[in-house]
């Protein structure tokens, strides 16, 4: 599953995704987030923490992944 991703603030032009791949002691989640890197992107990435900018997001996203992939284990949409 791929779609837009939306920022807050200023303009993003990006993607964001997700995958789940069942496994036989749990599921494997990929979570992928890609857009263009300019130079003020790479100059951001030196001096300040993605896991501090996005964290919070990955975090809430995690409060509602374990329901969505009982929901779609039962179902086989995964």
């Amino acid at each position: 599953m791929s779609e837009p991703a939306a920022q807050t603030g200023e303009q993003w032009h990006g993607r964001r995704g997700r995958s789940l791949q069942p496994r036989e002691t749990g599921t494997l989640v990929t979570w992928t987030l890609t857009g263009p890197t300019t130079f003020m992107t790479k100059l951001m990435g030196v001096f300040l923490s993605m896991d501090k900018m996005l964290g919070g997001d990955f975090e809430k996203g995690l409060a509602n992944l374990e329901a969505e992939v009982e929901v779609e284990a039962e179902t086989g949409t995964a």
